[in-house]
Parts: structure tokens; sequence; C-alpha cells
């Protein structure tokens, strides 16, 4: 199973646990509502299972290593958590000047993510091919003692 098909079906199991979190919360906020706490499944879906589905479609992107996906993981997560916080500082009617951080830092962990993926993307574009097989496992290593004795044979 692809790597993709994996995060694409935790993505959804992200989406569908925040679907029941707010619907659970909105039941007893006594018909106070928030639009961040009813819209914050979208990070999940949108964010990620949908990227997840279009990476799967594209194979210039099948090569993302694991920090970049770790970086996008992490600010979808930041944002998905962000949203739920705001959500349930507004149902309780209060403001706290701290939520804006996880907008920015769930913002920059995505643009990490993003740029580290292109840089390694172009970075693999631009390294030559190898076309010797010196990186071969079956290759005997030269040192000192083998060219002795070849020499001591003769």
């Amino acid at each position: 199973m692809s790597v993709f098909y994996r995060e694409r079906t935790r993505y959804f199991a992200a989406t569908i646990g925040t679907l029941l979190f707010a619907a659970l919360y909105e039941c007893f906020s006594h018909q106070v509502y928030s639009l961040f706490l009813l819209l914050a499944f979208l990070f999940p879906l949108l964010g990620g299972a949908l990227a997840c589905t279009l990476l799967l479609k594209s194979s210039a992107w099948m090569r993302v290593d694991g920090f970049s996906r770790c970086l996008y993981r992490s600010g979808i997560a930041t944002l998905t958590i962000g949203s739920l916080f705001q959500g349930i500082l507004e149902i309780y009617g209060t403001t706290n000047r701290l939520s804006a951080v996880y907008w920015v830092v769930g913002a920059c962990l995505l643009l990490a993510a993003l740029l580290r993926c292109q840089r390694s993307r172009f970075a693999l574009a631009k390294s030559p091919r190898r076309t010797d097989n010196s990186h071969s496992k079956n290759r005997v290593p030269h040192t000192a003692s083998s060219y002795r004795n070849v020499s001591q044979r003769h």
C-alpha cells in the first residue's frame, strides 16, 4: 500500500473525528454556534485527503521526502486545532490574542513543507544521473592489502 493511500486514510479519519467532536460540542453549547468549530473539518479534508488524492494522480510529486510530509501534517494539524480552539472560544464568548499564533504557525509549517518539497524536487532534477556501476553492492573494495596480495602472487 502506498504512503499516500495510508496518509489519505488518516486524513479521512481525522476529518471524521473533527466532525464528530464539533457535532458533539455543538450539541452541548446551548444553541450557540461557531463557524470555526463547524468548518474545522475542512483542513484535514481539503488540505489532507484531497491533497493526497492529487498527489496520487501526479507522478511528479511521488518522491516527497519524509520531513516535508511531517511538516505538512503538522501544519494541517495546527490549523485544525487552531480552528477548534477559536470555535470553542467563540462559543464561550471570549477572545484570546494567542489564538492568532495557530494560524501563523500553521501557515509557516505548510509553507516550509511546500518550499522544502520544491527545493528537493529541483535538486533531484539538477543532479547528474549515474551511468557507471560504481555504486553496485557486488563491487570489491580496492584496499592496499588487496593490491599487496595480487603483487605477491606474481
